[in-house]
């Protein structure tokens, strides 16, 4: 595979997985009629599994390692910040001024709390005993949905993903999985070295991760080690990090474990991390044919020019759009209808992220559309991406067809995936 992810010295922003070792992706010709040509995948995935959690050398012992996040500090710290004196300098989001999705003007931080207050309307509450959680539900209605992709209130976000992502299991469930953390997130990881590495280069211009060894890069550690425990076969994967950040932005550790759990779980994400990343080269097919659908002549352009799928849109599944993919304020969004639908509603974000930008990626050549994609993608707009292209896209009934059709087709020519 063409070595094309180093443009301008980087793959986006703090996203270090060197993604030329995944497999050719299928191609999908914009203009073919039903069939399609796939290499054999199985040797490349192999070569996957073997180097996935052994991205980099260090020279830190894992009880150092383990060491440093119980003590918060280690001769490695950059020294303490004075975080009161940070808080000043930060958006509402938590990122210092340069993040220009997430500047807000008094009159729409007016018109959230009202929205606010419209939400508080459809909640209903409850205590879960042992587990001393505070578990909040959500009236299920169109009116959910409708105000879903309207974005969901800052203030009500850690609740209603919190709900979302935990709606499948039960209580006993829950409580089971939150004393389980207390467990696995005292026993050493065999992932600790590579999760050590990532964790300041996740999130680093927030202040809540910011600190070295701080509190929140503790939490992440002790979460992402905690599910390298639970789930040996998967490990870790850079990617990862970004999901578990995102979670305790907005939750406890105990509840972002317990959350983190039931996207792998219910969310495809397990299969998506899996080594080989099975689900990931399954659903880059899925887009493409999606995209024959619905921008077939960007489709065309992307193949003349010999650029595949996975050289840019494995960062944006792998991240769930963080990691630098689009202006964070975007990624909440993104993430709020994500966690509403599932995995399809990703790959109608990948597709209608493409269609937003279409006219401009149609002007590109192959070191312009790499550096562009790969970079943070503007959004100007957030309710006509969200609401007018992806919503429009997800809701019709061909989409599903297509998803559905293409997935089959993929399984058939990949029956070990």
């Amino acid at each position: 595979m063409t070595e094309v992810l180093e443009t301008d010295g980087k793959i986006g922003i703090q996203f270090e997985l060197d993604l030329k070792e995944l497999p050719p992706t299928p191609q999908v010709e914009a203009e073919d009629t039903g069939s399609y040509s796939q290499a054999s995948t199985t040797d490349e995935q192999d070569t996957v599994v073997n180097r996935r959690r052994n991205l980099s050398t260090y020279s830190t012992s894992r009880s150092e390692i383990r060491m440093s996040y119980q003590s918060g500090s280690t001769y490695l710290s950059e020294g303490i910040l004075d975080l009161d004196e940070l808080a000043g300098q930060v958006d509402r989001y938590g990122f210092f001024a340069d993040d220009d999705s997430a500047s807000s003007t008094s009159s729409s931080l007016e018109k959230e709390a009202r929205r606010a207050l419209k939400w508080k309307e459809m909640v209903l509450s409850k205590t879960l005993g042992l587990s001393n959680l505070r578990l909040y539900s959500f009236k299920e209605s169109r009116k959910l949905v409708r105000r879903t992709y309207k974005g969901v209130p800052d203030c009500w976000r850690g609740e209603y993903w919190y709900f979302l992502a935990t709606r499948k299991i039960d209580t006993k469930t829950e409580i089971s999985l939150t004393n389980e953390y207390k467990t696995l997130s005292t026993i050493e990881s065999k992932d600790e070295v590579q999760i050590d590495l990532d964790i300041p280069r996740t999130l680093q211009d927030n202040i809540l991760f910011k600190q070295r060894y701080g509190l929140g890069q503790q939490m992440l550690f002790k979460v992402l080690t905690s599910f390298s425990n639970y789930d040996q076969e998967v490990g870790y994967c850079q990617g990862m990090a970004s999901v578990a950040s995102a979670l305790l932005a907005y939750m406890s550790e105990e509840k972002s474990f317990v959350a983190f759990i039931c996207l792998f779980q219910h969310y495809s994400l397990r299969e998506m991390y899996l080594p080989g990343f099975p689900k990931l080269m399954e659903t880059f097919y899925v887009q493409a044919r999606l995209m024959k659908k619905h921008s077939a002549k960007l489709l065309n352009h992307l193949n003349k020019l010999d650029v595949q799928l996975s050289y840019f849109a494995a960062r944006w599944y792998l991240t769930l759009f963080l990691a630098g993919v689009v202006p964070h304020q975007t990624s909440l969004r993104i993430w709020d209808v994500f966690l509403l639908h599932g995995l399809d509603m990703l790959i109608c974000v990948s597709v209608a992220l493409l269609k937003y930008h279409e006219a401009t990626l149609l002007k590109m050549g192959f070191e312009e559309i790499m550096s562009f994609l790969n970079g943070k993608i503007p959004i100007n707009n957030d309710d006509f991406f969200i609401v007018g292209i992806v919503k429009s896209l997800y809701e019709r009934r061909s989409t599903h067809r297509i998803i559905s059709k293409a997935r089959d087709e993929y399984r058939r020519s990949n029956p070990a995936s």
